[in-house]
C-alpha cells in the first residue's frame, strides 16, 4: 500500500515538474516571435527609403540634362539689322562665284527674320523682322543682300518668301480708286443736283511745260573705286601696307586678320554709296581697308571690301 502512495506521489511530482517546464518554454517561443516581428520592420522601412531616393533622384537628373543643353547655344554679335554669329565657318573654303549675277530692283522690306549665309554657304546668323534693304543680286539659287554693315546670301526661297516691295506696301490691295467722273456724281447728289438735267463741262487741260531731265554722271569704275578709297582715306583709315611690317606682311598677306563683305557702289552715286559704307564700318569701329574688284553690272562696281582693326 506504501508503494503504491509512493508511486502516485512520485507521478504527481514528475506531472508537475513538466507543466513548470512547458510554460517556459512557451515563454520562450513568444520572445522568438516577438523579435523576428521587431526584425522584420527595419526591411520595410529600407525599401520605402530606396523607392523615395530612387524618385528624388530622376529630377536631379532632368536638371542637369537642361543645364547641359542651355549651354550649347550660339553666341552672336548685333548689328543695325542683324545678329551675326562671332565665328563664322568657312566650309571647305568654296565661295560663291559672282560672275553670273542678275540684279533685282528694290527697294524691300523684309517681313520677317530669315536665316543669312557667308560667302561659304555656311550658316551666320539671321535678320531681324521688319528691316529695310535696297537692291538685291540673285546668284543662281541665292540672293545677295547687302544689309547696312556687310552683306551675306539669303536663300532665294526665303527671301521670296518675306520679302515685299516698300511701294506695294503703301497701297490697300482690292481697293478702287473711284474716277474722276464718280468723284464729279457724288458731289452734285450731295447738294441736290439732278445728274441728268445738267451736266458739268470737263475742264479743259491747260499745258504745262515739262522740267528738264537733269544729266546723269556715270563714272567709270576706276572712278568709283577712287571715290570710295577717298572716302575711307580722309576719314582715317589706311591699307595694311601702311601699319604692318614688310616682313609680316610678305608672309601673312594683307588681308589677314580682316574680315570681308560685298559692297556695290553706284556707277551714277558713288558718293552717296562711299558714305554708307563708311557709316558702317565707323560703326563697328573698324580703321583698316583692302578693296578687291569684283567688276561692273547693271550701273554697280562690286567691290570687295576687307576691313579689320589696327
Amino acid at each position: 500500500m506504501r508503494k503504491k502512495i509512493l508511486s502516485v506521489i512520485l507521478i504527481i511530482g514528475i506531472m508537475a515538474s513538466l507543466v513548470a517546464c512547458g510554460s517556459d518554454g512557451t515563454g520562450k517561443k513568444k520572445g522568438i516571435s516577438e523579435t523576428e516581428t521587431v526584425s522584420a520592420e527595419p526591411v520595410v522601412n529600407d525599401v520605402k527609403k530606396t523607392e523615395e531616393t530612387e524618385e528624388v533622384s530622376e529630377p536631379a537628373l532632368a536638371d542637369n540634362r537642361g543645364t547641359e543643353i542651355s549651354n550649347d547655344t550660339e553666341d552672336y554679335e548685333e548689328q543695325k539689322d542683324i545678329f551675326i554669329v562671332k565665328h563664322i565657318d568657312t566650309g571647305d573654303g568654296t565661295e560663291i562665284d559672282f560672275t553670273n549675277q542678275e540684279i533685282i530692283n528694290g527697294p524691300f522690306t523684309l517681313g520677317e527674320s530669315v536665316d543669312i549665309y557667308s560667302f561659304y554657304f555656311t550658316y551666320a546668323g539671321y535678320t531681324k523682322p521688319n528691316i529695310k534693304i535696297e537692291d538685291v543680286w540673285k546668284v543662281n539659287e541665292w540672293i545677295v543682300v547687302p544689309f547696312a554693315e556687310s552683306s551675306f546670301l539669303v536663300k532665294e526661297e526665303d527671301f521670296d518668301r518675306v520679302a515685299v516691295l516698300k511701294e506695294k506696301t503703301n497701297n490697300n490691295v482690292g481697293e478702287e480708286v473711284p474716277s474722276e467722273n464718280e468723284e464729279v456724281s457724288e458731289v452734285a447728289q450731295s447738294n441736290g443736283v439732278d445728274e441728268s438735267k445738267e451736266t458739268t463741262p470737263a475742264p479743259t487741260p491747260t499745258p504745262q511745260e515739262e522740267a528738264p531731265t537733269p544729266a546723269v554722271t556715270t563714272y567709270t569704275e576706276a572712278e568709283v573705286i577712287s571715290i570710295v578709297e577717298s572716302t575711307l582715306r580722309n576719314a582715317g583709315f589706311r591699307k595694311p601696307e601702311e601699319l604692318v611690317p614688310a616682313d609680316i606682311l610678305a608672309e601673312f598677306g594683307p588681308t589677314d586678320g580682316m574680315g570681308w563683305g560685298i559692297e556695290d557702289i553706284s556707277m551714277t552715286d558713288p558718293y552717296g554709296d562711299a558714305a554708307g559704307t563708311l557709316e558702317g564700318l565707323q560703326f563697328i569701329g573698324h580703321n583698316v581697308y583692302y578693296i578687291e574688284s569684283q567688276g561692273s553690272s547693271n550701273g554697280y562696281v562690286h567691290l570687295k571690301l576687307y576691313s579689320g582693326t589696327n
